[in-house]
């Protein structure tokens, strides 16, 4: 029996190089990815709303938002309300790059389930739900981002 810890390894290092390479060929940088599809689904969120939304630091999204607005990927509109406070939008150009990006991710989860059948599919969720909660719970702390839980 193959080692599950090297073809895991294995598998994670082929789709994440595939997917590079389809995020590149849009212009993105992967580290944009997280940050289009959280404004897809959710417009008008705060740099710091999304920097806990992804956990990471806020002047980590501050220089991807500066970056992507230069891209023109994203605009930034003041708070209606707190005028401190800038909110982000994706401008149309951005909403295609995102829609792109899923077409592309959809094609390459066809290319590595390829032969699968859909109980099959099914059960392999089931099985990476169960290793996800497994790891979180013996982390002692939330192990990824919210927006993460919320592609289940």
């Amino acid at each position: 029996m193959e080692d599950p810890r090297f073809m895991v390894g294995q598998i994670m290092h082929l789709y994440f190089s595939r997917s590079f390479t389809i995020v590149k060929e849009l212009g993105v940088h992967p580290g944009q990815v997280p940050v289009l599809k959280l404004l897809f689904h959710q417009q008008g969120l705060s740099q710091k709303e999304i920097a806990e939304h992804l956990c990471v630091k806020p002047p980590t999204v501050t220089v991807t938002i500066q970056r992507m607005e230069k891209l023109n990927l994203i605009y930034k509109k003041q708070d209606e309300h707190d005028q401190r406070i800038s909110r982000i939008f994706l401008t149309e150009q951005g909403k295609d790059v995102i829609k792109k990006l899923e077409r592309s991710h959809f094609y390459l989860e066809n290319e590595a389930f390829q032969g699968f059948s859909k109980e099959e599919l099914t059960e392999f969720n089931e099985f990476l739900i169960r290793i996800r909660k497994n790891l979180k719970d013996v982390s002692g702390k939330d192990a990824f981002c919210s927006f993460a839980s919320k592609s289940q």
